[in-house]
């Protein structure tokens, strides 16, 4: 069964969805960030926010309700979580000016190697931490992968996702 909380005007279902109760339609408009935003009981908000507080009450101070996945129209309990402003924006997938492809990673044009790098706020004094120069795109951006799982910053995105299953030694036969 699926849980449901009712509000004056409105039913809010675990699963991310709201009912109007006086047309018995689903409400929702898509924001051009690409959330869905609605009003309930004069509290314009996020859809995902109102499934939140519904269900698990305020938003603590210093917290935002993230979306798991990324899907921002994804509003199911199940897929929110809530994080500090910090672990959601390392959550940002690569910048619209990356010119490598992969997160953490550049090119330094004067030795034609790949710089990998990372920013983490409680690390090395929020400065950007340099580790190291690499021969590939590809080995820079495994080295950034490692950097974050050895230091814990679950909530860094990875370029390659599949590193937190296999030990870094790992090879494949």
């Amino acid at each position: 069964m699926m849980d449901t909380i009712n509000k004056k005007n409105h039913v809010i279902f675990e699963d991310g969805r709201i009912l109007y109760k006086k047309t018995g339609e689903f409400v929702g408009k898509l924001t051009k960030k690409g959330y869905l935003y609605c009003s309930i009981d004069g509290k314009s908000q996020g859809i995902h926010r109102h499934i939140w507080e519904a269900f698990n009450g305020p938003i603590p101070e210093g917290l935002e309700v993230d979306h798991k996945f990324d899907i921002k129209t994804d509003n199911r309990l199940s897929e929110l979580q809530l994080l500090t402003n910090e672990q959601n924006c390392a959550k940002k997938q690569k910048q619209k000016n990356n010119t490598s492809g992969i997160i953490g990673v550049c090119l330094n044009k004067k030795t034609g190697k790949w710089r990998a790098h990372n920013k983490a706020k409680h690390l090395n004094g929020g400065k950007i931490k340099h580790i190291g120069y690499f021969d590939t795109k590809e080995e820079a951006g495994l080295a950034r992968d490692f950097y974050i799982i050895n230091n814990h910053l679950d909530h860094h995105t990875l370029n390659f996702p599949s590193c937190r299953l296999r030990p870094l030694n790992y090879q494949e036969d």
